[in-house]
């Protein structure tokens, strides 16, 4: 960095003492105030050029641009050359500066980031000594050749040489920016690269990179990341491929093999030693549920030899689970995540053992997906954005015969929307009393749109706990449906007494005003509209900080305590959970869990919204044969219940274990799943049930068991 600094400044002075003469000698101009004005311009364009390497490298160093820099700096060096009109020079020079802005806002950074903090100011010192002595050794060379009769123009095309030699020795020295500068041209330029912990791997010594490795790019974004070259240590299956091998072989990449494993561990020893960064993926191969796996403990054998001070630094790649290029569903894949995360951990000794580093790794994870929850958007526009995607394909549908596809989805929301918004005025806590079925879903969205916070409000909890629960959320307005109301008083649930004092909207009776002319109006402005026009005109702009749920506890403990979720929350706990089911295209899940609960909430209404997956909803989920003939209907993959629902399917004798037979994933949560439950669900159905825990403060799911995925 230092001696490439000195050589730009170098020529930097040459092209300032040289560029009079020539403008007297190509273009007749002796007008210094020409000159100088075309030489400032450059300056303007060494703004532009460290304001774009500032934009390109936020939160990481991109010494990819440094070899961008030497040849657009050699380029610009040979065009001023051959230009004789005072417009393209201006316009060249701009660029000069520019590319210098590339050359030399990295350099100086690596500089900084390379040096111990206690020599930083001593180390710097000497790199301004130097740039003045290169500047110097360049001006006397200018003053020689004069002599000598060089003309100016020859004089720039010696510039422009030593700018492409510079250009050269930059590939040869790093190695890696090209590497970086090609794997961000192909795959970088889609993504939005957030890297973490930078001042973690801020050392001289050798360093051992161990992570998780969840995609077959996972090396190139932990190398566009990382500001030094990693040799990485790979399967020998695919060094060997001839094409690859010299490219490999180029930037010292280890093989490994299951034979050859003693000799690639020594090699890594030496490395180490030598003060290099070596990558290994502790797990052995590619993930195949995008969560991890265990480490094995190779790498242990390596660092027993090292003799040099050297570190483990973790790492944890997050967001290319959903890439191309991982073991991800097709539909996980088309998602298309931009959002890419590499967090580096805290240098651990040299000889941490396996359990201690995955440990580690994993601890990054959870800070990792802390940062990346806080860039996700609102419920409502993560909501829009993928019900336009769906188009005319099945959103949710229900017990009552309701079939709605996305289109329609987005016009029901609307006009509801719409309806809402006349009644509910500034109130922004909402309270809601609706099933677990289309119209509840729409009823939750719509809200959701105006940028009000729904609270669906615990229907069984009682008369004493209802009021409490209406008061302390200072909920003026109820939303619900006269049908739901009288289903609810014939099964014992009088609410009449909760609900005084309190403004009921009827969903029937909106619906009933919705003239044919807005539905289909509504629906046009749904089907053309795109996402970004639909978000502006019908949802209310609000913090994703900003609470989107109140969930009332069961009241067990005494009064029920209200617990506000942010869109920060729920959002999170969705991807999370996306990441657990890893939906496919053929996925259908039944929504049978009442909405007032965290999981109902979450898992089985807000889950499929955001993450476009079919839904069926029943609004009774004791109705194991109701569901049992939803789940045959539509095919149903994915089934939610608590443990006390799996013992009334299981022993239900109408259901028949085919209305069952497509579930891929059964799993249970709100309650401890006894082993006899899961053995009889087992027993009639051929279905594993896995078990999830979580509260409502943990929107709700905290962990689940997945299914073992088998190469």
């Amino acid at each position: 960095s230092i001696i490439g600094l000195a050589i730009f400044w170098g020529i930097s002075q040459l092209v300032v003492a040289i560029f009079g003469e020539y403008l007297k000698e190509n273009m007749g101009v002796t007008n210094t105030v020409i000159a100088q004005g075309l030489l400032s311009i450059s300056g303007l364009g060494i703004v532009a050029g460290s304001l774009f390497v500032g934009r390109v490298s936020r939160k990481y160093i991109e010494i990819g641009i440094i070899p961008i820099g030497a040849l657009g700096i050699a380029l610009s060096l040979f065009l001023i050359s051959h230009l004789d009109s005072l417009l393209t020079l201006g316009i060249i020079f701009f660029f000069y500066g520019f590319f210098s802005g590339l050359f030399i806002v990295p350099l100086n950074t690596l500089i900084q980031f390379a040096t111990p903090t206690r020599m930083l100011g001593k180390v710097l010192s000497g790199s301004n000594f130097m740039q003045n002595v290169s500047m110097f050794i360049f001006l006397i060379l200018s003053a020689l050749f004069a002599y000598l009769g060089f003309s100016s123009k020859g004089l720039f095309t010696l510039a422009m040489i030593i700018a492409f030699v510079g250009f050269i020795y930059t590939l040869i020295k790093l190695p890696q920016s090209m590497v970086r500068f090609v794997v961000r041209f192909f795959f970088g330029l889609r993504y939005k690269i957030s890297v973490e912990g930078l001042d973690n791997i801020k050392s001289s010594r050798g360093v051992l990179l161990l992570g998780n490795h969840i995609s077959f790019l996972d090396w190139a974004f932990l190398q566009i990341a990382y500001p030094k070259q990693i040799r990485f240590v790979i399967d020998r299956t695919y060094y060997s491929i001839w094409y690859l091998k010299p490219i490999f072989k180029f930037f010292k990449t280890i093989p490994i093999s299951p034979r050859g494993g003693t000799k690639a561990l020594s090699l890594v020893s030496k490395a180490l030693n030598s003060g290099d960064t070596v990558a290994i993926f502790p797990e052995g191969h590619l993930s195949r549920n995008g969560h991890l796996g265990q480490f094995q403990k190779g790498f242990e054998l390596a660092t027993a030899d090292v003799t040099r001070a050297s570190v483990i630094v973790p790492f944890y790649i997050r967001g290319l689970w959903e890439g191309r290029f991982s073991h991800a569903s097709n539909k996980m894949k088309n998602k298309r995540t931009k959002d890419i995360g590499v967090s580096f951990g805290k240098a651990m000794p040299i000889n941490s053992t396996a359990v201690e580093v995955k440990d580690a790794v994993f601890k990054l994870s959870i800070h990792s997906w802390e940062n990346y929850t806080k860039r996700l958007p609102t419920l409502p526009k993560a909501w829009i954005k993928e019900a336009k995607q769906v188009k005319r394909g099945l959103v949710i549908a229900d017990s009552t015969g309701v079939e709605l596809n996305g289109y329609r989805f987005i016009t029901a929301v609307l006009l509801m929307r719409n309806a809402f918004k006349k009644l509910l005025g500034n109130e922004q806590n909402i309270g809601l009393i609706v099933p677990t079925s289309a119209g509840g879903a729409i009823s939750n969205m719509a809200v959701l749109t105006l940028g009000k916070t729904i609270v669906n409000l615990n229907y069984s909890s009682g008369t004493q706990s209802l009021k409490h629960a209406i008061e302390i959320a200072n909920i003026n307005h109820i939303i619900t449906s006269k049908q739901f109301i009288t289903k609810l008083k014939a099964k014992g649930f009088d609410l009449d007494e909760a609900l005084e004092g309190v403004n009921i909207i009827i969903l029937e009776e909106l619906k009933a005003k919705m003239s044919k002319l807005s539905q289909l109006g509504t629906l046009l402005i749904a089907k053309i509209l795109p996402t970004s026009i639909l978000s502006i005109l019908f949802i209310k702009k609000v913090k994703s900080t900003d609470t989107a749920s109140i969930l009332f506890s069961s009241g067990s403990e005494g009064n029920p305590k209200g617990i506000e979720l942010s869109h920060v929350n729920i959002m999170g706990n969705i991807k999370q959970i996306a990441t657990v089911l890893n939906p496919t295209e053929q996925d259908v899940m039944l929504g049978t869990l009442p909405i007032f609960h965290s999981f109902g909430l979450t898992v089985s209404t807000l889950f499929p919204l955001i993450e476009s997956v079919p839904v069926v909803c029943h609004p009774d989920p004791t109705d194991g044969y109701g569901i049992a003939k939803l789940s045959l209907k539509y095919n149903a993959t994915l089934l939610f219940a608590t443990a006390t629902f799996y013992r009334l399917y299981a022993r239900n004798k109408k259901i028949n274990p085919l209305m069952f037979e497509k579930l891929r994933m059964v799993i249970a949560g709100a309650e401890k799943l006894p082993k006899e439950i899961a053995e009889l669900f087992k027993y009639r159905f051929g279905k594993t049930i896995l078990e999830g825990y979580g509260t409502t403060e943990t929107t709700p799911v905290a962990s689940c068991n997945i299914y073992d995925a088998i190469d």
